[in-house]
């Protein structure tokens, strides 16, 4: 009769193990069983690669799997309610989540309730589950800090991807947060554990070259959201390292070990191929066609706005070299007017510089080079700095101020110019910074302007305001000295 030897045996205990048969009595009696019918089947005259090939396609590893289950169920009450809760919140969080794409993609309402409610179930019910039935189910020492990192880090990462969504502010430190969990501690654990289960060399090259890929994949990701230099390069480099050699090598080596392609190794490419094609759509968070057309629109607004500089300042220069006895008293009426409007379109240039300022980390003349040169700003879809410098904490942002001296320029224009109601009704109009309806609610004019606007949008905005400024202060000029001609 044929006994197996030390190596084959141990080729057993690893395929068992690898089946994740963790309860020790159940896995110590397949490989029993295996042994034996493998004997049984060398007694016949087959070699030990066929004999075990054969009791592989018998042996009924996956029903030993389901009964360990089933048993781990009726044990332990933590893994049976943390089983349910992955289930039925992964389904539901999975459900809301593409709806809420749906509402969002055609702007119908209630997206933005349940994008909310779909990453809160995922982040507070099905991924905790998930990780903790992992956890049980590999029931390996020493990868407790594996699964805590991926927690961790996963949950900063899916609170940023939602707050990145809203544009609710704090998006980029929570994924800062994810990424640093992700990418320095549960990648290099992750690479250690596979390291010591790899069965050879070959093995570990493959999982050192996957990790390293993925890593710098995903920094290069991280570089193109947060706008550092270097993205693109890295991201190639990444790109070209998972999907030209570590992919080959992975499919190569799953091929020859099993001999076909299995649904299970199907849908592991699959849900890479989406999470890879799902970060480089994150990465570019605002279309560069959507962000070039701000850049043209500002640039035609600090055109038009030189030009109405220009001509106030040339009208209110021949009215001055105009002789005493044509001038009257309109002289210091026309200077007051000018004045203020030149204080105000100062106050908001001064604004557009301390964004890009902020925005960029550049001096004062380097803000003021890309505020002519707007293409020039790497971060133009950046909303933090908009949101914490134009509103503060306490309602004490620079749009508050802002307001008011926009509401005060148009009072003074109303009290130098009374009796001429169209000017003041042009200057109502265009310096409207009433309370308006939005999004279902009363909002401020400087929270309909500046909450959550990316910076390119709002410079568009100060222009505008700037622009209307101007043409009131052409309008009201001329309408002084031609008054009573």
């Amino acid at each position: 009769m044929y006994t197996l030897n030390k190596q084959q045996v141990d080729t057993i205990v690893a395929d068992v193990e690898m089946a994740k048969i963790t309860f020790l009595h159940l896995a110590e009696d397949l490989i029993d069983h295996i042994c034996c019918e493998v004997e049984q089947e060398m007694n016949q005259g087959k070699s030990f690669n066929e004999a075990y090939e054969i009791i592989k396609q018998q042996t009924g590893i996956k029903v030993l799997q389901k009964i360990q289950e089933n048993t781990r169920l009726l044990i332990d009450k933590n893994y049976k309610l943390m089983k349910t809760t992955m289930k039925i919140s992964g389904l539901i969080s999975l459900a809301m989540l593409g709806l809420a794409t749906v509402f969002k993609i055609f702007h119908w309402p209630g997206a933005g309730i349940g994008l909310v409610l779909g990453f809160f179930i995922l982040c507070v019910l099905f991924f905790p589950s998930a990780i903790y039935v992992n956890y049980r189910d590999a029931k390996k020492k020493g990868q407790l800090i594996l699964h805590l990192s991926i927690l961790v880090g996963g949950i900063a990462f899916m609170a940023g991807i939602l707050f990145k969504v809203q544009h609710w502010p704090g998006a980029n430190i929570l994924m800062e947060i994810g990424f640093i969990v992700l990418l320095w501690i549960f990648l290099p654990i992750l690479l250690y554990v596979k390291l010591k289960t790899a069965s050879d060399k070959k093995e570990k090259r493959i999982y050192i070259i996957g990790v390293i890929a993925l890593m710098v994949f995903e920094i290069s990701t991280a570089f193109k959201m947060f706008h550092w230099p270097g993205a693109f390069v890295l991201m190639l480099l990444g790109s070209a390292m998972l999907f030209w050699i570590f992919l080959p090598m992975f499919t190569y080596r799953k091929f020859k070990e099993s001999g076909k392609i299995t649904g299970q190794y199907i849908f592991l490419i699959t849900t890479s191929m989406f999470f890879i094609l799902f970060t480089f759509l994150l990465a570019m968070n605002v279309s560069k066609n959507v962000l070039v057309t701000f850049v043209n629109d500002d640039s035609d607004k600090l055109i038009v706005a030189q030009y109405y500089e220009n001509k106030n300042d040339k009208l209110v220069a021949d009215f001055l070299s105009q002789p005493d006895s044509l001038k009257t008293n309109k002289e210091s009426q026309i200077i007051k007017i000018q004045q203020e409007a030149h204080d105000l379109c100062n106050f908001i240039h001064d604004i557009k510089i301390e964004l890009i300022q902020a925005v960029e980390n550049v001096d004062s003349a380097t803000a003021i080079e890309y505020l002519s040169k707007t293409f020039m700003i790497n971060s133009k879809d950046n909303n933090d700095f908009v949101t914490k410098i134009m509103l503060g904490k306490n309602a004490n942002g620079l749009a508050i101020s802002l307001k008011e001296k926009t509401e005060t320029f148009k009072m003074n224009i109303h009290s130098n110019i009374p009796d001429n109601q169209d000017i003041n009704s042009m200057v109502d109009k265009l310096l409207d910074t009433s309370d308006k309806m939005h999004d279902s609610q009363i909002r401020s004019w400087e929270q309909i302007n500046f909450y959550n606007t990316v910076i390119i949008s709002a410079l568009q905005i100060l222009s505008d305001l700037e622009l209307k400024v101007q043409l009131i202060e052409s309008e009201s000029i001329k309408t002084v000295i031609h008054k009573n001609i």
